[in-house]
């Protein structure tokens, strides 16, 4: 009898010398795979989306692994920044991929990204084609929720490589490749790219069988819900610029829950329990073994992204977007923290949400506002967009300090007003928006910083040069790391630049 091996080196197969499943695949307790409910114990022990929550039934264990640690969605964008005067004496907290993605470099040392991206797509595909096969036993309605689940499952994996590893989804760009679409569990499944209009119709095609699931329940966000896949529907077509389809997918989800937490009633400062220093509690109660998070009130369903090196370093220009009664500044953006490393103040902030180094970046109702504000403001509907944006900001001041904006005076003004709410609001995605609106010329953005020049993973500290990244900059598709191009024997091919 075969055995099946998971291998987890750039990209991720399952390896079978002859027939595949000759030996079904285990659960962490070595028992066989026989049920629906085991297929979704694997679910919730794979994947981040899962975490260990309160509720008022008392507490809900699954598994707290981190879904992905932080990618070069977070660093490539104008809301990130290496201050050059700090780094100079505190490089080594810097990471050597972290620099390279800061300056848009080759990533020659690491990039977690793709594993992490391909691990959830593995998963996903074996629970389809468990179902598919009617290889477990249960109910046709669970089979059905599972399934849809993992059809999210894989969206969401080919939808954050897609963002990160190729060029902008526009007409001039369907025809450039795209991420490698893994659909089966096969070894001789081919590793060639896709181009992107195969890769972001595979993406659509796998949201409407997640549509498919007929939970309604939105009180845990650790599991998908139909609110939860019309949410994410919503941010995939704001992406690809289906602005109809948008909208209605924001609105179905803003019509199945819309609920908001009041920054000003509903959290409060937290001192970290290593470092003494004073965190925000965003739908968080902390203790030192194990972490706990309590319900996340706006979330459609629950990522976590986990960053080990730095921490997020906000760029002064975001900075500069908060006024200073904005409680997401007060709460998130952590002035002096390097100090916890033993550094003098002053040191550079650093946005911080769950903990040290913990951040959400699922969709969330905050997004379905700002999704359904931009939509409004692009169709000429400026006042009900600035209903939506205004709705979201009285939850983000204290009533004495809360004060409507200025109307906007035309369609460019208010969506870059909604643009700038984005990054407030929601700074880690940031470079969705910067791609998705990079042919259009009222909102496209170049990146001008200045490093030091690197090559290899190494920085020459020698003279600072000027890094410029235009809106039609091929650097915007970041390099498939070389280990994923020789493990595939050159079948993924790299970005040309």
């Amino acid at each position: 009898m075969k055995k099946i091996i998971y291998i987890l080196l750039g990209f991720i197969v399952l390896v079978s010398c002859e027939e595949f499943l000759d030996e079904p695949p285990k659960k962490q307790d070595a028992a066989e795979i026989e049920t629906v409910e085991d297929l979704e114990l694997l679910l919730n022990q794979g994947t981040g989306a899962y975490l260990e929550f309160f509720s008022d039934g008392g507490w809900v264990y699954v598994s707290s692994k981190h879904e992905h640690t932080i990618g070069a969605e977070m660093v490539c964008n104008d809301n990130y920044e290496v201050p050059l005067d700090f780094y100079n004496s505190a490089f080594t907290n810097w990471s050597d991929e972290r620099v390279e993605q800061y300056v848009f470099a080759e990533s020659t040392v690491s990039d977690q990204t793709w594993n992490d991206a391909y691990g959830n797509i593995l998963l996903a595909n074996l629970i389809i084609k468990y179902i598919d096969e009617d290889l477990v036993t249960g109910s046709d309605e669970l089979k059905n929720n599972v399934k849809s689940e993992a059809h999210l499952l894989r969206a969401y994996g080919l939808f954050k490589a897609a963002v990160i590893y190729c060029l902008p989804f526009n007409d001039a760009n369907l025809s450039e490749p795209g991420v490698v679409l893994r659909l089966g569990l096969d070894y001789e499944e081919g590793l060639s790219r896709a181009t992107i209009d195969e890769t972001w119709k595979q993406i659509e095609t796998d949201i409407a069988e997640a549509l498919k699931i007929t939970v309604t329940d939105n009180s845990r966000p650790w599991r998908t819900s139909k609110s939860a896949v019309d949410a994410f529907a919503a941010r995939f077509y704001l992406y690809v610029g289906n602005f109809t389809k948008a909208l209605e997918h924001a609105n179905a989800a803003l019509d199945a829950y819309s609920t908001l937490t009041d920054y000003s009633t509903q959290i409060s400062p937290y001192v970290d329990y290593w470092d003494g220093l004073e965190y925000s509690t965003l739908y968080l109660t902390y203790s030192s073994s194990p972490t706990i998070y309590s319900e996340l009130h706006e979330q459609y369903q629950v990522k976590i992204s986990n960053e080990l090196s730095a921490g997020l370093v906000p760029s002064q220009e975001l900075l500069n977007l908060y006024g200073p009664n904005d409680l997401r500044y007060q709460y998130f953006m952590v002035e002096d923290f390097f100090t916890r490393y033993g550094y003098a103040a002053p040191t550079p902030s650093v946005y911080v949400t769950l903990g040290r180094s913990e951040y959400v970046d699922g969709p969330s109702t905050a997004e379905m506002y700002l999704i359904r504000a931009e939509l409004n403001a692009r169709n000429g509907n400026i006042g009900e967009a600035m209903n939506d944006v205004e709705t979201l900001r009285q939850n983000r001041f204290a009533p004495a300090d809360y004060a409507s904006l200025p109307v906007p005076g035309g369609v460019t003004e208010a969506v870059n007003l909604v643009l700038e709410e984005r990054r407030r609001e929601m700074p880690l995605i940031r470079m969705y928006d910067l791609k998705r609106v990079s042919s259009e010329s009222d909102y496209s953005v170049t990146i001008t910083r200045d490093f030091y020049e690197q090559s290899n993973g190494t920085v020459n500290f020698s003279a600072p040069i000027t890094y410029t990244i235009t809106p039609d900059s091929r650097l915007w598709a970041r390099p498939i790391h070389n280990d994923v191009i020789r493990l595939s024997n050159g079948q993924t091919e790299q970005n040309e630049y």
